[in-house]
């Protein structure tokens, strides 16, 4: 079955298959959290000052009804969760709507959002110039 490319960061890349490492990361996952997660996209941030700002993953990058798995590796990172409302003039406007929590990411890491969580939690990687050092950040997601 060939899968149709997939669009990220402006960037179009062509799916691939499962390699046996991400495989063997993919099923500790599956172990960890109960879910046989069927994508994998993996974002590489060169050092501190990489990151993403807040955000939810949109819809057609994983289905928002399953739990979603990231794990870290390399230099660790703070990753950020901040509880949001829609609002503003149109109704689709995040406002942030609570404390953001920080959790700091160690080489090895396991983060599981649960399902639903983005409809009312967005999420970043905090950006750290000060920290040297790459980042691979393997997210596992079910698409449907």
């Amino acid at each position: 079955m060939r899968v149709p490319p997939v669009a990220w960061s402006r960037t179009l890349f062509a799916s691939a298959g499962w390699t046996p490492e991400a495989l063997e990361i993919r099923d500790r996952v599956h172990a960890a959290t109960g879910v046989l997660f069927n994508s994998l996209n993996i974002n590489k941030y060169r050092d501190g000052r990489d990151h993403v700002g807040f955000h939810v993953d949109k819809a057609d990058e994983g289905s928002w009804d399953f739990p979603i798995a990231s794990v870290s590796l390399g230099v660790e990172r703070e990753f950020q969760v901040q509880p949001y409302i829609l609002g503003g003039a149109s109704g689709r406007k995040r406002i942030a709507n609570g404390e953001i929590e920080t959790v700091s990411l160690a080489p090895g890491s396991l983060v599981v959002m649960p399902a639903g969580s983005q409809a009312v939690y967005q999420h970043r990687l905090k950006q750290q110039p000060k920290v040297a050092g790459e980042r691979l950040n393997l997210t596992f997601r079910m698409m449907v």
